[in-house]
């Protein structure tokens, strides 16, 4: 019986409302290419690489990852960006930047409880780096530490961005793992029961920010769940609020309307998983050597298993209740 409710909260998290907002990702993108066409030459912060990179429209900017001369090879989030921005921009041989395997030296840091730090948000872009890479670390002892460090409401540390972070980084297994599926449900929730009014979302210091909003669109469309769908109360359409007149976007709804780099380049990020239903993350390195097409299939078989599942599990417990 848990495994039968274990995959109806992957078709929970999976269905999409047909009574969905017309809002319209492609011309939000675009205006946001526009500005960074009209106002920014160069880019060199990793999930700004990949936000523009995802978009295969940014061919008039120059983008200039970290170096290993800029790269602190004993801080974690210093190897993760070098790792994220690098194969964001197709260089695969971060083995052997100067001769040091910096992906090696991230996965280093993991530690026996499947832990890389005492720091959630750090040990979330560390494991997304190395899936982007493909290096080999303990997943199993991670995935499990971060299971552990999930409260009882669902949320991570009560916080909504470190949720949905979390949310991201377990995306790719969501089809596969009864814990993991379980976890995510519970953490969907907790977003969903704290978004406000206006479909926007507080951060820890109590701001509607659009880090957190951004963070939160990403997440759930990391695993499929539409954001258009009525359940999120216009999320999607909250992006307005923060954007500027020239297509960017600033961090607060009523602060000074300017380009604000993290926010920018986060919502641009959401806009592109909003529109492709999948993370920017799970969408370069290691990830496109699989076919969309071929995962496409494997999810549709899982979800025909599922349904049939269910189905012969109710005829079987309908016959049941009928000899007893």
């Amino acid at each position: 019986m848990k495994r039968i409710l274990a995959f109806l909260m992957i078709l929970i998290i999976l269905s999409c409302s047909f009574s969905a907002a017309a809002f319209d990702a492609n011309q939000n993108i675009n205006t946001t290419l526009m500005f960074y066409e009209n106002n920014i030459k160069e880019v060199k912060e990793s999930d700004e690489i990949l936000s523009l990179k995802m978009t295969k429209k940014a061919k008039f900017l120059t983008f200039t990852p970290m170096t290993t001369s800029e790269c602190d090879f004993e801080d974690i989030s210093s190897l993760s960006e070098f790792i994220i921005g690098n194969v964001s921009c197709g260089n695969t041989k971060v083995k052997n930047f100067d001769g040091v395997d910096m992906a090696k030296k991230l996965a280093d840091f993991q530690k026996n409880d499947g832990s890389f730090c005492d720091n959630l948000s750090e040990n979330f872009y560390a494991m997304i780096a190395l899936d982007m890479y493909g290096q080999k670390y303990d997943r199993e002892s991670a995935f499990d530490y971060i299971l552990s460090k999930q409260l009882e409401n669902g949320s991570f540390s009560n916080d909504i961005e470190l949720t949905a972070l979390a949310i991201i980084t377990m995306s790719d297994r969501v089809m596969k793992d009864m814990d993991i599926i379980n976890s995510v449900n519970k953490a969907i929730t907790f977003l969903n029961e704290n978004q406000l009014a206006d479909g926007g979302f507080e951060n820890a210091s109590g701001e509607d920010n659009a880090v957190t909003l951004s963070l939160v669109i990403s997440a759930l469309s990391s695993v499929g769940a539409d954001p258009k769908d009525e359940r999120w109360r216009g999320i999607l359409d909250s992006t307005e609020k923060f954007k500027n007149k020239d297509g960017s976007y600033r961090l607060l709804s009523d602060g000074e309307e300017k380009y604000d780099q993290k926010a920018t380049s986060k919502m641009l990020m959401a806009l592109n998983d909003a529109k492709n239903l999948k993370s920017s993350y799970k969408q370069v390195g290691i990830y496109t050597i699989y076919s969309p097409m071929k995962n496409t299939i494997s999810q549709m078989v899982m979800l025909v298993l599922i349904f049939v599942t269910i189905f012969v599990t109710s005829i079987i417990v309908t016959k049941k209740r009928k000899l007893g």
